[in-house]
């Protein structure tokens, strides 16, 4: 199992806040990216393994990624 370091990219390219950039721990070697659909404000990995995201756009919006499927929550 290889261990895997997730951050928002710091890019200056056209979506600096929806590019997710995937880094192997143990070399530091780059594996992949995604795009994510909306802006994110912060990203965090559960114990689960499913991503946290948090949306701040419109209002604060919390969303739990995992395979496949996305669940909000959003503040009132």
């Amino acid at each position: 199992m290889e261990w895997r370091l997730l951050t928002l990219a710091a890019s200056q390219t056209a979506e600096p806040r929806r590019i997710v950039e995937v880094y192997a721990v143990a070399t530091g070697d780059y594996r992949e990216s995604f795009l994510f659909p909306n802006d994110l404000e912060r990203l965090a990995i559960l114990s689960d393994g499913r991503l946290a995201t948090l949306d701040l756009e419109f209002f604060p919006t919390v969303q739990l990624w995992g395979a496949g499927v996305v669940i909000c929550m959003r503040s009132v």
